[in-house]
């Protein structure tokens, strides 16, 4: 009875308490999830402090960002598999955001360290929102040819940064793009020779490891302690780095507690909040697009809304906990699943790891180079510069294809400013998408020789001159209620001697206030021609919507049919 009585209250508490679903953990998979944990761990902790150094916080920054946050997502969220923490993305943007809204804020100072908790708490409180209203469909705003753009010029953007540390060339901040590939090309030459050489050998194994994905190499941390052992021997032998600058101390300790209102006045969350939002919308998609990814691999169901949930309470405690916004990451997310990560209970090891790594192993991390680093995040960007994808949504729709390209240039044109790229191609998107609704395909429709009803211009059908029948593909509201009145007078001009005008309706799943008055007045004007205006396979809510609001005594009920052959019978 117990049992019984437990089951149903363990139902109604997992929309609150997700990890219910999983806990206690099964130890059938107790093994796998540990290794998995290690192994992402492995990546994790290089990676969060180059991503860390991306955001313009210091390198201890990032790990902050990995650990309790890490273990939030996992308990709030839904995916077994999503691994929330530091993303290359949403370093980019929040630097993008903080370094744009206050200028005259030293990156990596206290006052830009306090507006990046302050971010992330901004970030996380908006994602409960969206899922406390139940908007979290409204991502879908976002297309996927514009985040395709956008993402793929961020990684020309970041890569581009961060080749200024490989040749040790301070690049002045505030250039877009092309200006800095520009003053980069022009003092290439300026370049510090050891730290190319390292830069160049770390990328060069980072790839040589991506080749060997069966053997699942750890490259980021390969490349992290043989370029700190090198830096460290070469100390120790000559004294001197030779030029090659490196992390230096990284604070010992758990993450210290945080205020990220300290930071947080009226005018500031003002300043900070349209940025905020384009952070929580792309971070979150990101996050979104991940789930799915893995989902359709591991035929996990994927719940949006606790996504959300447990991505905002993520970011929420980042800010108390001396991180910044966060995200699910691609690379950790599908590395997880690749070594056989059951359950969220992977994801709570790698935090482990990485607190672990807080209390005892900050002491090796003081040789670790620069270059390093820059080198990791480079490779880690690489998968999100999609070319091909860009050309397949040119190559499917005219509409994405641009909405793709003017993203992606903008993007790089706007630059250090992103956000006006990926706002400017959104815009683009949606007013395609308008005019698309504003236009729907109109045309006439005959029977084809295999018993279908298409297109009779596109397939040289021969028209019913007596009975010429118009399809109008979306809804009859009022951005195209004229596009509908003009087709239908068209087709009167073409053809002369009709009688009636069909209109095939099946297409039609929504009308509002001003198709209904366009119908009467279209209908009044076809009378006194003398032709009569016919509707075939109407749908029972838009017939519904048309009665209430007197269609039906202007055309006259007789006018309406279930299908062709009755229509044309009379």
């Amino acid at each position: 009875m117990s049992d019984l009585a437990g089951r149903p209250l363990k139902q109604r508490l997992l929309p609150f308490l997700p990890f219910l679903r999983w806990m206690p953990p099964d130890k059938a998979f107790l093994l796998t999830d540990t290794i998995a944990g290690i192994t992402v761990a492995l990546v994790l902790v290089p990676q969060a402090m180059a991503y860390a150094q991306l955001a313009g916080m210091p390198a201890q920054y990032g790990l902050y960002a990995a650990f309790i946050p890490g273990i939030i997502g996992a308990l709030f969220g839904r995916s077994s598999h999503l691994a929330t923490g530091p993303s290359a993305l949403s370093a980019m943007l929040t630097a993008a955001v903080l370094i744009n809204a206050f200028p005259d804020v030293e990156v990596g100072g206290e006052t830009y360290i306090a507006l990046g908790m302050a971010a992330a708490l901004i970030v996380g409180v908006l994602r409960l929102l969206v899922r406390l209203l139940k908007l979290a469909a409204i991502v879908n705003f976002l297309s996927e040819s514009v985040l395709c753009g956008f993402t793929s010029a961020a990684a020309l953007i970041i890569a581009s940064g961060q080749a200024g540390k490989l040749f040790a060339l301070k690049l002045p901040r505030g250039e877009n793009f092309f200006e800095k590939i520009y003053r980069l090309a022009s003092n290439v030459q300026d370049g510090h020779i050891p730290t190319v050489i390292m830069g160049v050998v770390c990328i060069g194994i980072l790839i040589a490891c991506g080749k060997y994905k069966k053997h699942r190499l750890p490259g980021s941390l390969i490349v992290a302690v043989l370029a700190t052992l090198y830096v460290y021997i070469m100390y120790q032998v000559t004294g001197s780095a030779h030029g090659i600058s490196y992390l230096g101390d990284v604070p010992a300790g758990l993450p210290p507690l945080s205020n990220p209102f300290k930071a947080l006045d009226w005018d500031t969350f003002m300043t900070m909040l349209p940025g905020a939002c384009v952070i929580m919308f792309v971070s979150f998609m990101e996050a979104v697009s991940v789930t799915k990814a893995i989902a359709s691999k591991s035929r996990e169901p994927v719940d949006i809304n606790q996504e959300m949930v447990g991505q905002g309470l993520a970011s929420i405690v980042a800010s108390f906990t001396s991180g910044y916004p966060i995200s699910g990451s691609f690379s950790r997310s599908a590395l997880n699943y690749t070594c056989g990560g059951k359950t969220p209970v992977c994801q709570i090891v790698t935090s482990i790891c990485v607190m672990l790594t807080l209390l005892f192993l900050t002491p090796l991390l003081y040789y670790l180079p620069d270059a390093a680093l820059s080198a990791i995040i480079i490779m880690s960007v690489v998968s999100l510069f999609t070319p091909k994808l860009m050309i397949h949504a040119w190559k499917t729709t005219t509409a994405d294809g641009i909405a793709t390209f003017v993203t992606f240039f903008l993007t790089l044109y706007f630059s250090p400013d992103i956000l006006y790229g990926i706002l400017a191609g959104a815009g683009v998107a949606v007013l395609f998408h308008l005019k698309a609704t504003m236009e729907p395909r109109v045309c006439f429709v005959e029977e084809h020789p295999d018993g279908s009803w298409r297109d009779a211009d596109k397939y040289d059908l021969q028209i019913d001159a007596r009975h010429p029948m118009l399809r109008f593909d979306g809804r009859l509201y009022f951005a195209n209620s004229n596009h509908f009145e003009d087709s239908v007078l068209k087709a009167c001009e073409r053809f002369m001697d009709a009688k009636v005008i069909l209109v095939q309706a099946s297409g039609i799943n929504e009308i509002d206030s001003s198709g209904i008055f366009m119908l009467k007045r279209l209908c009044e004007n076809l009378q006194q021609r003398g032709v009569a205006l016919c509707f075939v396979g109407l749908k029972a809510q838009v017939m519904d919507v048309m009665t209430r609001g007197g269609v039906f005594d202007v055309i006259g009920t007789e006018n309406f049919y279930r299908t062709v052959e009755e229509a044309r019978s009379t």
